[in-house]
């Protein structure tokens, strides 16, 4: 595996590690580091990535993966890393990767003026034509069908892209 899969697949589980402590916003602990959760988060914490701001986020976050344990399914985590560090001249960013939920938030938050938004939103109707424009941006655009499927197994929007949507509206409002 080369370098940059290395780098990406490392990314991806940081990435879905912070978002499960941000979906466990409530936790006081997890409130308090909630800023920095929030930047790890973000495209340009990935694209300007430096080696002693990530030494800054595992310090900060370290203390909070006992919260995680529920979701380890029984499993624990020993992590024993050595690091080797080589510089090889400049490079383009690594990473550009977020989670599916993630890129639905920043879509929902980038086009908040949308009215159908608006209308999930305040509680109104859709029309069909509604509906198929929702499933166009979140099967096509923000990701594929397997994607929002393996989101939203086992949750209560099911199949239903307003609810979906909703519910990521309402958990945008608690942690914003």
């Amino acid at each position: 595996m080369n370098k940059s899969k290395k780098a990406s697949k490392s990314q991806k589980s940081v990435v879905n590690l912070v978002q499960v402590l941000y979906e466990k916003g409530t936790i006081k602990e997890i409130k308090e580091k909630i800023a920095i959760i929030k930047e790890v988060l973000t495209d340009s914490f990935w694209q300007t990535l430096e080696l002693d701001k990530l030494e800054h986020v595992r310090v900060e976050l370290r203390d909070l993966i006992k919260h995680l344990k529920d979701d380890a399914n029984g499993q624990t985590f020993n992590v024993d890393i050595e690091d080797f560090i080589e510089y090889i001249g400049e490079t383009e960013s690594l990473f550009s990767v977020k989670t599916y939920k993630q890129r639905v938030i920043d879509y929902l938050i980038e086009n908040s003026w949308n009215p159908v938004i608006q209308k999930i939103r305040n509680l109104e109707p859709i029309t069909r034509a509604d509906t198929v424009e929702l499933e166009k941006v979140l099967w096509n655009e923000l990701g594929t069908r397997e994607e929002y499927n393996k989101f939203t197994f086992n949750t209560l929007a099911g199949g239903n892209v307003a609810a979906f949507i909703r519910s990521i509206v309402y958990v945008k409002y608690l942690y914003s």
